[in-house]
This record gives structure tokens, sequence and C-alpha cells, in this order.
């Protein structure tokens, strides 16, 4: 399974819902426009393979709102230490929406699962905003699309 030769340019990501000793999954540019992205193999001194699914105009709303209910809830936290359920940690007023917007996405990114292909991804760290406290805020991705791969 080799790259082809289409690399493109380091993209913005969007947002890292998960992330253990390495980018696990979330939503990032491929070619100028959103995809999410899930890790599906990484092998020591090796490429991190990941599956790329384009998303809508409505599902990215989705994923972004999602995204901005849990920021709320990081901030409504006023510096507790981060528990390992802070991915799905909401602000009680918001936990019906959250819910709703995690389900509408996981069934859309299901049934796209046709339209999702493999590419290899080089996260790269880049100098974060002033007043940044978001990590993948200082994220981008490079990514290569790996020959004759569908999801």
């Amino acid at each position: 399974m080799g790259a082809q030769a289409d690399s493109s340019d380091f993209e913005p990501v969007h947002y890292v819902e998960g992330y253990v000793e390495g980018v696990l999954n979330g939503t990032a540019d491929y070619r100028g426009t959103p995809h999410h992205f899930e890790l599906r193999s990484a092998e020591p001194n090796s490429s991190e393979v990941y599956q790329l699914t384009p998303l809508t105009p409505e599902v990215f709303a989705a994923v972004t709102e999602a995204w901005q209910i849990w920021q709320r809830s990081q901030q409504g936290r006023h510096g507790a230490p981060a528990t390992p359920l802070d991915f799905v940690l909401a602000l009680p007023q918001d936990r019906e929406r959250q819910a709703e917007l995690r389900g509408f996405v996981h069934n859309w990114l299901a049934a796209a699962k046709p339209s999702s292909f493999l590419a290899e991804g080089d996260f790269e760290q880049v100098a974060a905003g002033a007043g940044s406290a978001d990590a993948q805020h200082s994220l981008r991705v490079k990514w290569s699309r790996l020959a004759g791969t569908r999801g």
C-alpha cells in the first residue's frame, strides 16, 4: 500500500476528538474541504494510516457545534483536572443537544463509509496563537492518499 504522488500541502486541523500518545480521530481539511479522520493503523517506524470521510456542510456544522459544547464544558471546569471521559462532557444544559449531535454524526459517518478512503497523515505542531488554550489549534496535517484504497 504505497502513497500516491498527489500529496497535499499541510492543511488545518479543525478538531482533535481522540488523542492518546498521538492523534486518533477528529476533523481536518483534505484538499480544502472538511473530512472526518480516524486512525486505522500505526506501526512503529512507519506512517500512520487514517480513514478519511468527506463531510457535508450540514455534518461539519453539527461537528462544530458538538465541539463548541465540549469547549464550554472545559471552560466550566475552572481548572479542575481532566478525566478520561472529558470527550463526552457537556454542561447540564447542553447534554441533550450534544447527544443528538453525536448521534447524528455517528449515523451519518456509518452511512458514508462508501465514500471513505485511506491516507497517510503527517501531523505537525505549529506555533499556537496568543492566548490559545487548545492543542488542536496548533496542529496541521499533510495527507498522502493511498493508491487503490477505499474505506
